[in-house]
């Protein structure tokens, strides 16, 4: 089981995401980004608000007992958490179970009844049941919206994935 870190900036509208092996880890790697927060904005403005102190002093409490994950839940929660255009920044962290197995070189054969024009070879993962599909190339197209990204991968043996904002989209309308 993998754990992801998830986390939005305010100022630049994406979603960040990094990746741990435990639970723990990545609660850790929140609370150090919550301190650098804290420290950048509140400290340098002398927690300018009335509860910024009273809210740093609760998170720093969470974390010297050992309460990371009460520490970020806190942190998403209290009214100090915000800019001067009353901006939040949340960190999340949920878990996933392995995506996929390793490359089995078993696995991968050359298909040799429908040769691809525009590539020297065609070679294809043969899939079963049990196992995801692996992308070994970087872009793909969104199943949804068919917006083209060059960084994506995809997660389908189609070569297409589901975009954020339509991965979003269906989150809030189902």
């Amino acid at each position: 089981m993998t754990w992801i870190l998830e986390w939005s900036y305010p100022y630049d509208n994406e979603m960040n995401v990094t990746v741990w092996d435990t639970e723990e880890n990545a609660y850790i790697a929140a609370c150090i980004d919550i301190i650098s927060v804290i420290n950048d904005n509140w400290t340098y403005n002398n927690f300018s608000e009335s509860d910024q102190k009273e809210s740093a002093e609760k998170i720093q409490e969470f974390i010297d007992n050992g309460k990371y994950k009460s520490a970020v839940k806190y942190w998403n929660t209290c009214l100090a958490n915000h800019d001067d255009d009353d901006h939040r920044q949340y960190w999340h962290v949920y878990d996933r179970h392995e995506l996929s197995n390793a490359y089995q070189a078993s696995k991968l054969k050359i298909n040799f009844q429908s040769p691809s024009d525009d590539k020297e070879e065609s070679v294809t993962e043969n899939h079963s049941d049990n196992t995801a599909f692996v992308a070994t190339e970087c872009g793909a197209k969104c199943r949804c919206c068919n917006n083209y990204n060059e960084y994506a991968y995809a997660d389908n043996p189609n070569g297409t994935h589901e975009c954020y904002g339509c991965r979003s989209m269906k989150k809030i309308f189902t």
